[in-house]
């Protein structure tokens, strides 16, 4: 009688999971995009002078963009797989499937609104902080723009 194998931690599919994701960073262009820019947002973290929250946000903000983009790629693959006929029909732009191409577009749009929100949250980091490093001449210049736009803008829209 065979003795039953005792499961190791590599066997509960964590190796699918990143082949999955290592497959998705490899053959998606928008992934590779994704990781260059959080290399760049964990250069900014070092070399800005950035509190613990904000640091948390931003590793957040851009894991969700990541996130967000691998199961955008999921829902794509799948979509393909179920209706091969739409990507022949995608060349011909006569789409034989509306539900098919709207399911791959709202996964999109979702991916692209968070990358819209991770770079928003991003600007009101690092611009402020970015501006502080500028030399003297250059901040005054910013601040006689920030005074100017006093004259038109509620004090609490400044920053």
């Amino acid at each position: 009688m065979k003795k039953p194998r005792i499961k190791k931690w590599n066997d509960i599919g964590l190796k699918y999971a990143a082949g999955g994701v290592w497959n998705a960073f490899t053959s998606g262009k928008n992934l590779k995009i994704y990781a260059i820019a959080a290399v760049m947002v964990i250069i900014l973290m070092i070399w800005l002078p950035t509190s613990e929250i904000e640091n948390t946000i931003l590793v957040l903000t851009v894991g969700l963009a990541i996130a967000v983009e691998l199961i955008n790629t999921a829902i794509e693959k799948a979509v393909d797989i179920s209706c091969e006929d739409i990507l022949l029909k995608e060349l011909n732009k006569d789409p034989i499937n509306n539900n098919a191409k709207l399911a791959k577009d709202i996964s999109a749009g979702a991916a692209l609104f968070t990358v819209i929100i991770a770079v928003i949250v991003g600007i009101m980091i690092f611009i402020p902080k970015l501006i502080d490093k500028l030399p003297t001449t250059l901040r005054s210049g910013y601040s006689l723009l920030q005074n100017n736009l006093k004259l038109f803008c509620p004090e609490s829209a400044l920053p």
